[in-house]
This record gives C-alpha cells, sequence and structure tokens, in this order.
C-alpha cells in the first residue's frame, strides 16, 4: 500500500532529528518516507512534489516566518501541526487557520504520540461493506475486508481468505462488479486484489506482493494493461 509521507521542517539540527526519532519510535514496523527541509522555500517544493499526508512546520525558520506566509501552502491538502518554543500563535493557529496540532518545544515523546493518535483516528479505514456468498450451501454475511484476492478459473473464480479458499460459480468479471473498486484493484485479468493486502509492488517483473500476518508472502502477477493502476497505489 501507499506509503504514509511525512514532512518535517525545522531549521535546528539536533530538534529534527528528536522528532524524527519520536516518529519512528511511535510507528514502528510502519512504512513511511520521513522529508526533511529547514527551510520554508524548500518545504513548499517538498509539498508539491512529495504530497504528504502530515507536516511538522516550525514557525520561525531562517528564511521565513512560517505562520505569516502560511496562505502559501493548501493546508487543506495535508494535517498541519506547528512546532515552536512560543504559544503566542497557538490559538490563532487552531481557531482561525485550522491546524491539526501546535507542538510546543522542548517537545516530548508522549506529546507526539498524542499527535498521531488523533491523526490515525482520522485516517482510521471506512467501516467495510459485507456481501452475501453462498458457502457450503448456506448464506454467509462476509465483509469484504475478510476477501484477500480473487482469482479467475475459467467461468469460475477462487476466493481467497485468511486460511482457506471457496470456489464460486461466478466469474471474476461477475466479482469485480460487486465489490468495492476503492477497496479491490484489478491487478491482472486473472487477478483482483485487495488493496490493504498488497505489501509492494516489483515493477522491473510485474509483481506483486501480498501478505497476510504470518502467511508466506503471495506473489502475483501484473499485466501492462493494469499495471498503471497498480502503479498509482505506491
Amino acid at each position: 500500500m501507499k506509503k504514509l509521507v511525512i514532512l518535517v521542517v525545522e531549521d535546528e539540527k539536533l530538534v529534527r532529528e528528536l522528532l524524527i526519532s519520536y516518529i519512528r519510535e511511535i510507528l514502528g514496523d510502519m512504512q513511511v518516507d520521513i522529508i526533511t527541509s529547514s527551510t520554508f522555500s524548500l518545504a513548499k517544493q517538498l509539498i508539491q512534489t512529495n504530497q504528504p499526508e502530515l507536516v511538522f512546520l516550525d514557525i520561525r525558520l531562517q528564511d521565513a516566518n512560517s505562520f505569516e506566509q502560511i496562505e502559501e501552502l493548501n493546508i487543506k491538502d495535508f494535517k498541519l501541526v506547528f512546532t515552536t518554543a512560543y504559544s503566542e500563535h497557538m490559538a490563532d493557529s487552531i481557531n482561525n487557520l485550522g491546524c491539526f496540532g501546535y507542538l510546543l518545544k522542548p517537545m516530548s515523546l508522549q506529546s507526539v504520540k498524542t499527535i498521531f493518535d488523533r491523526f490515525f483516528a482520522e485516517r482510521a479505514l471506512p467501516e467495510y461493506k459485507k456481501i452475501t456468498l453462498k458457502i457450503a450451501n448456506k448464506q454467509v454475511l462476509v465483509s469484504e475486508n475478510e476477501i484477500i484476492y480473487c482469482q479467475a478459473d475459467n467461468n469460475y473464480c477462487n476466493m481467497f481468505f485468511k486460511g482457506e479458499k471457496q470456489l464460486f460459480t461466478k466469474t471474476l468479471k461477475e466479482f469485480e462488479k460487486t465489490l468495492s473498486p476503492d477497496l479491490f484493484v484489478r491487478a491482472h485479468r486473472s487477478y483482483l486484489v485487495n488493496k490493504n493486502y498488497i505489501k509492494s509492488f516489483d515493477a522491473a517483473n510485474n509483481k506483486i506482493l501480498v501478505e497476510v500476518d504470518d502467511v508466506a508472502p503471495i506473489e502475483i502477477p501484473v499485466s501492462e494493461s493494469h499495471r498503471k493502476k497498480v502503479s498509482e497505489l505506491f
């Protein structure tokens, strides 16, 4: 799946490195790209080219007072967290600008964790649609996210769940019309894959890697006709 991209804008090296260490400690093994800038001008460029979801922005930078120049950034495109040693802009930041958070220096691990707790609460995955499937002669209500991927088998379709698979007397094309396009991507004429289980994309060999808990990773081919749609996930 697409990595979380975080931008840290801070001109004090020690503060920047401390914040990055807190972020890595909080996120653990989660896939994340942390990009950095020490100036407001470079930060503007990085926001355009990298499209971060979360930006930690120091107010008093060497080349700008970022609070005064915030209109140069489209903060509706990401969550903005001001970092500063001064509390003078706190009320305006939250009440008028609508920034996501405000970290006072010296920042602590707990204060940064509070930001991420709120961030992930708002970023939480939506409630998944449920579909009815006929399994072992019974109609069973299944959450879409329980389906890892579907594989065509002539006029039938194998559907893979955690630890099991079921064969259905429907075509892959029929299931593609039923399942949510926001959750599933067609990787190949024979495969429809749940985006939440895609770990990586091997562009050189046109393969995606699907991982589920402790089960061995599964390689699924990506056809040229579906390559663009798959690459857009990363």
